[in-house]
C-alpha cells in the first residue's frame, strides 16, 4: 500500500495498491502523487490520498511527473510512451513503430516538454540506435540526438537536464539536446541530482559530489549499491537508498 505521513511522522492516509508500489513520482509542490503498482497499473492521487485517476496499458516500467503536476508520462516495456493529464486522461502517445525499442529514462523539462532516451533493439539504417528525443506538449517530436550509451537517469536542470549514463558519463543536456560531458565514473550512474552549483552522482557504492569544473570535491561510501538520491529543498540533508544485495546482512 501507499501511505501518507505528516512531516513529523504521523500517519494521515493509506491508499490500497495491488502488489505494492514499484515506482513513485511527485510534482514539485507535492500536490500530485503518481505511482505504478506491482500489477503495472498507474494510480494518481492528491496530497490527501484521494485517487484522481487510474491508467493501464501494457507493462508500465517508467514514470515521471511534470514540475507543475499538469502532466504525467509513463513508458511500457515495449517503448510506448503515454502522456496523461492530472486526471489520467490521455493527451498523446508515442508509438514505437516497426522497430523494437525500449525507453530507459524520461523527464519533463521546465517548459513542459518531454525528454526521453530510447534504444532500438536491433539494427536500423535510418536512425541512431541510442538517442535522446524531445517531444512537445502536443506530442510532436521536436529533436533527436544520438548518445554514446544508454541513459539511466534524467534530472531537470535549468532549461535542460543532466543525465547519468550506463557507461559512467554524466552529461549536461541543453534544451536543443546538444550535450557535453561533465564528469565520468568507472561504473554505471544510477542517479544524478543538482546540489547548489554542484552535482551529486550515485555510482556503484558511492555518492560523489562534482563541482562546476567537473572535479570531485568529496565522495561518500554506502554499504550497498546506491540506487537513489534525494535531498531537502535547502540542500542541508541528503538521503541515499541502496541495497547490499545480501539477504543475510541487510542494512
Amino acid at each position: 500500500d501507499l501511505h501518507g505521513h505528516e512531516r513529523l511522522g504521523g500517519h494521515r492516509w493509506t491508499q490500497t495498491l495491488g502488489g505494492g508500489c514499484d515506482h513513485l513520482s511527485l510534482s514539485s509542490d507535492g500536490t500530485l502523487i503518481a505511482c505504478i503498482d506491482g500489477g503495472r497499473n498507474l494510480h494518481v492521487l492528491t496530497e490527501n490520498g484521494i485517487e484522481r485517476g487510474k491508467f493501464t496499458s501494457g507493462e508500465l516500467i517508467l514514470l515521471c511527473v511534470s514540475q507543475d503536476g499538469q502532466a504525467i508520462a509513463v513508458a511500457d516495456d515495449e517503448g510506448n510512451v503515454h502522456v496523461l493529464d492530472s486526471n489520467c486522461n490521455l493527451k498523446w502517445k508515442r508509438d514505437v513503430g516497426d522497430d523494437a525499442q525500449t525507453v530507459s529514462a524520461l523527464t519533463f523539462l521546465h517548459d513542459g516538454t518531454l525528454v526521453l532516451c530510447r534504444e532500438i533493439l536491433g539494427l536500423s539504417s535510418e536512425e541512431p540506435q541510442i538517442a535522446l528525443e524531445k517531444w512537445s506538449e502536443s506530442g510532436e517530436r521536436l529533436a533527436i540526438e544520438e548518445v554514446d550509451a544508454r541513459v539511466v537517469c534524467l534530472h531537470p536542470d535549468g532549461e535542460g537536464t543532466i543525465a547519468g549514463l550506463f557507461d559512467g558519463q554524466v552529461l549536461k543536456i541543453d534544451s536543443d539536446l546538444s550535450h557535453s560531458t561533465i564528469w565520468r565514473s568507472m561504473y554505471a550512474v544510477a542517479d544524478v541530482r543538482r546540489h547548489e552549483k554542484d552535482i551529486l552522482v550515485a555510482s556503484w557504492f558511492h555518492l560523489h559530489r562534482i563541482d562546476a569544473d567537473g572535479e570531485e570535491t568529496w565522495r561518500c561510501e554506502h554499504t550497498g549499491l546506491v540506487d537513489t538520491i534525494r535531498a531537502t529543498k535547502d540542500g542541508t540533508m541528503i538521503a541515499l537508498s541502496g541495497d547490499n544485495q545480501n539477504d543475510y546482512t541487510r542494512e
